[in-house]
């Protein structure tokens, strides 16, 4: 009687390797797929509470909105050159204490940020400065006849720096959203040493 050899394991093992080696390497893709979703979910998350809940929900409504509208107001409202009859010194009284209210609200980026906060408060003085600067030329032009203010270059120069403002604002917000990308990247690769 004549019975069949066995195979072996490695008689059965050849046939399906293919399969066996193509099914190892899903699962592995599958398992890094998790814990990639898993990481970029969880930074997404921290992202969107430090962008769109502090600086768009708190900072935005008590401190950039206020220092735009107020800046609008000063294109308006900043004595020219040309005008004499009006109140110059209650106008910009009126201008300081309204810039000081934002000034000292401004200080709140320091919950997110204290670096942005201390470049804010650079722009702030240097808008500050500028409006003084402005206000004692003109003083000086209307007493003592001294040199007249260019109006349309302090405005210019206030714009400058309000847009510088609102540009350290918004690459705040860019380092924020490129942090998160690059830490959920980075995360996903060592999944087990970061817990989420």
């Amino acid at each position: 009687m004549c019975l069949p050899e066995k195979d072996g394991l490695w008689g059965k093992f050849v046939p399906n390797a293919p399969s066996v080696i193509l099914g190892l390497i899903a699962a592995a893709i599958s398992l890094r797929a998790f814990f990639y979703n898993r990481s970029k979910d969880s930074h997404a998350r921290a992202q969107s509470i430090n962008d769109d809940y502090w600086l768009r929900k708190v900072l935005s409504p008590s401190t950039t909105e206020p220092f735009l509208v107020f800046a609008s107001k000063l294109w308006v409202e900043l004595p020219p050159v040309s005008d004499g009859d009006q109140d110059e010194e209650s106008v910009f009284k009126s201008i300081e204490e309204q810039l000081k209210a934002i000034s000292v609200s401004f200080g709140n980026f320091k919950v997110v940020d204290p670096d942005l906060a201390t470049s804010i408060r650079e722009h702030v003085d240097s808008f500050q400065d500028r409006l003084t600067t402005y206000r004692f030329q003109l003083k000086l032009h209307r007493e003592a006849k001294g040199p007249a203010p260019s109006r349309p270059e302090a405005l210019e120069e206030l714009a400058g720096i309000q847009h510088g403002l609102l540009r350290c604002i918004k690459n705040h917000q860019g380092n924020v959203k490129a942090d998160a990308r690059q830490s959920g990247w980075l995360r996903s690769m060592w999944p087990w040493r970061w817990r989420a």
